[in-house]
């Protein structure tokens, strides 16, 4: 699918929007585990497998850098300095990583404290090698998936993320994209085995292309796992309305 080459232009309504979301999921998900003084895991761990070079091309921040500003938000917790975080950024595209790197050194975001992995790899190659993290009890682990993982998160590898303990998965996925590539192999793969139990509309509303996207946020807590859906209406003049989220 053609997604790789987004960030050579500015971010439509929908993206920013999804960025927004996952900002703040990510700023209100840090302080569980570094505000106590003494924390209940020993590790932080996030994780990006899609990461681009960290910005569009009007300079607007994408998830790797929007992720580093919240961690620097954190820094004066009480148990920051107790908790060992480490950031794992991964792109197939040497160039973007490359960009990636520039772009967390010229803003400042190259965080004392953290321990950064930063590299071009495979999603399926990297996924692997993130196992013993992903896998680990003494860590609290948020893993960020976008649409341009859509190819790559096949049946096993979701059973996989919703087996790691204490690990947030959030996966996104626009109607645009549904819509666009709805006859390519992945998205009806995907559709059939789990999209349509998480990614709902109002029944009334016709989503405008790229003005929505849609969540599937999943934590493992043992057996149980937790799912959320929402959808952005949008109004005939293109502009947002409301959240929906379905029951």
């Amino acid at each position: 699918m053609a997604l790789s080459n987004f960030h050579l232009k500015p971010f439509d309504e929908g993206t920013l929007t999804k960025l927004q979301i996952f900002e703040l999921y990510t700023r209100e998900w840090l302080p569980v585990f570094l505000s106590p003084d003494k924390p209940s895991r020993s590790e932080i761990h996030l994780f990006d497998f899609f990461s681009g070079p960290g910005t569009d091309a009007n300079g607007e921040l994408g998830s790797p850098l929007r992720i580093l500003k919240q961690l620097n938000e954190c820094c004066r917790l009480a148990g920051w300095n107790k908790t060992r975080v480490s950031v794992h950024f991964f792109d197939k595209s040497p160039a973007k990583i490359k960009q990636l790197q520039s772009n967390i050194e010229s803003r400042s975001l190259k965080l004392s404290g953290v321990a950064f992995e930063i590299r071009a790899l495979k999603f399926e190659d990297a996924f692997s090698e993130c196992k013993p993290a992903l896998a680990n009890s003494n860590g609290s682990k948020l893993v960020f998936i976008d649409q341009c993982g859509v190819d790559h998160v096949t049946p096993e590898v979701f059973r996989q993320l919703v087996s790691f303990p204490t690990c947030d998965f959030l996966f996104f996925l626009s109607s645009s994209t549904l819509h666009r590539f709805r006859d390519h192999p992945a998205i009806m793969l995907r559709g059939k085995h789990f999209f349509r139990l998480t990614i709902s509309a109002p029944a009334k509303s016709r989503p405008l292309s790229g003005s929505w996207s849609s969540c599937c946020g999943l934590a493992s807590c043992g057996m149980k796992l937790m799912f959320c859906a929402y959808a952005l209406n949008a109004a005939s003049n293109g502009t947002t309305q409301k959240w929906s989220f379905p029951n």
